[in-house]
């Protein structure tokens, strides 16, 4: 069992807090490239990757390759089924607070998550006008959520299951899914039809995360989906 911290944009805050979010998916990256210069095996049928006969695959530049059948070695996995993931997400100290160093400010300093929601309040007035600050740089005293890891799997990004998607945290009953035709359906094949639109919205979400890094839904990347229960605590906080 590892402690690590994750990071989360605002919105998948709201969902984990919600509820509706226990899953979340990475893209895959390889370690010990030596003269290869790719962060990501890409799914090219030629070129610098190259994939025989067993499904190995492997850069012919360097010879590093994983292989699906032999737990994809080679290839950072970084989660583990018993993990916590202690999550980090945008905030924002007090005003009075603003040049002080994430590291330098006390445990006990107010601090306003751009997600929503507030702690450590004093009884005296606080100001937080200061500005947002980096989920990366959220000291681990300041988190509020830990993730509790239950499955780990490894997959292509399009493999995702309608349910898969849906808990995600994607928002069913977005612009995109009104404009599907409902009139007449019952409350039943309502709900049907906006599962069936889970997997769209999540390639909106996917695409908006990580199509400007060179991971977009149609790469079709290989990706970890880590299956994880929410518990609403500090990490080093008891469990009540």
């Amino acid at each position: 069992m590892t402690d690590r911290p994750i990071l989360f944009s605002a919105p998948m805050v709201r969902a984990l807090l919600a509820g509706t979010k226990t899953q979340t998916r990475r893209v895959l990256q390889r370690r010990g490239l030596g003269a290869c210069d790719h962060r990501e095996f890409p799914n090219v049928p030629e070129g610098p990757w190259k994939m025989d006969g067993s499904g190995f695959t492997y850069c012919m530049t360097c010879g590093n390759g994983v292989s699906p059948s032999n737990n994809f070695k080679g290839v950072n996995i970084r989660f583990a089924v018993g993990d916590r993931l202690y999550v980090r997400e945008a905030w924002r100290s007090e005003f009075t607070s603003e040049g002080v160093a994430p590291r330098d400010l006390a445990p006990d300093s107010p601090i306003e998550y751009i997600a929503g929601g507030v702690t450590n309040l004093p009884e005296r007035t606080v100001h937080f006008g200061g500005r947002h600050r980096q989920a990366m740089h959220m000291p681990r005293w300041a988190s509020r959520l830990i993730l509790i890891v239950t499955e780990v799997r490894v997959q292509r990004l399009q493999e995702i299951s309608a349910e898969d998607a849906r808990d995600e945290g994607v928002d069913r009953r977005s612009p995109m899914v009104r404009q599907m035709w409902l009139f007449g359906a019952d409350k039943e094949a309502r709900e049907r039809i906006y599962l069936q639109a889970c997997p769209w919205e999540y390639e909106v979400l996917w695409n908006k995360l990580n199509a400007d890094r060179g991971f977009g839904w149609d790469t079709n990347p290989w990706v970890v989906a880590v299956t994880f229960t929410v518990e609403h605590r500090n990490i080093d906080r008891p469990a009540p």
